[in-house]
């Protein structure tokens, strides 16, 4: 039977590169509740609009699906991708799917029927007019 000798700071460097690994990775590749990738938003409020700015590179405007109900904003993209390489006696089908869900609530009341998305290079642009109720009028004071 032999003794071995503990070593508590080796143990100790042990966890502190698992837990460096682990910020590492969840820094890298950020995860929603469901399992897609967030994706980072700019909304800027203009007068009568907001402006939403998405970075969504990747996709197609027919993978990725908006919607607004009352003041909460939700985009949401899928895209499915095979890869087949055939080789002499290999032979690999890969498939890979890539999703994001966001869910925002607005600062602000819109109007979805005149609202407007475009798409260019990567970036979601969404233009949502302010519904009639939120948009602040000014009352002339007469004396």
């Amino acid at each position: 039977m032999s003794l071995t000798r503990w070593q508590p700071f080796q143990e100790m460097m042990s966890l502190r590169e698992t837990m460096d690994r682990l910020f590492d990775e969840a820094l890298a590749f950020p995860l929603t509740r469901n399992g897609g990738s967030t994706v980072p938003l700019d909304i800027v409020e203009r007068d009568n609009e907001l402006v939403v700015h998405a970075s969504v590179p990747g996709f197609t405007p027919e993978q990725i699906d908006i919607s607004v109900q009352g003041d909460v904003l939700t985009l949401r993209g899928t895209k499915e991708e095979e890869q087949e390489t055939k080789a002499e006696n290999y032979y690999l089908r890969e498939r890979r799917l890539d999703s994001f869900y966001r869910t925002v609530r607005l600062p602000v009341s819109i109007n979805p029927d005149k609202a407007a998305a475009d798409y260019e290079n990567g970036v979601l642009t969404l233009h949502l007019p302010k519904a009639e109720s939120a948009v602040t009028k000014k009352i002339k004071v007469q004396s």
